[in-house]
């Protein structure tokens, strides 16, 4: 288990503040299948995520996971958990507001569009 900032990226202390790269634990984890089905490459819980080897140095995958940090940050544990539930039941995986928001921010990264703030604009969309 490390933390984000240990991983020393480029883009991504240029749109997340230092402290939440600092606070986030990053857990490196063999593939696993979520409900039989379903291969994961990242997955959140509250300040710590869990990535497959294959991404973990993916910085585009860093900040979507980063945003999901900040959302349960935002919403609280129970908050974070009920919303997404709730959403994932009506829009599906890919349709849903807060897995929309994570792309958003993870493309921004991708595309080099920094410097900006994704706690801001995760906020705003929630």
């Amino acid at each position: 288990m490390r933390s984000v900032s240990s991983f020393a990226f480029r883009r991504l202390p240029r749109c997340f503040p230092r402290d939440l790269l600092d606070d986030t634990r990053v857990v490196v984890l063999p593939s696993v299948r979520l409900f039989a089905c379903v291969p994961y490459v990242g997955i959140t819980l509250g300040r710590f995520y869990l990535l497959a080897p294959s991404v973990a140095r993916d910085e585009g995958v860093h900040a979507h996971e980063l945003v999901h940090v900040v959302q349960w940050r935002t919403l609280g544990t129970v908050g974070f958990l009920w919303r997404y539930l709730r959403l994932f039941l009506r829009h599906g995986y890919a349709a849903n507001p807060l897995e929309r928001t994570a792309y958003r921010i993870e493309s921004l990264v991708r595309a080099d569009a920094v410097p900006f703030d994704a706690v801001d604009l995760t906020i705003a969309d929630l």
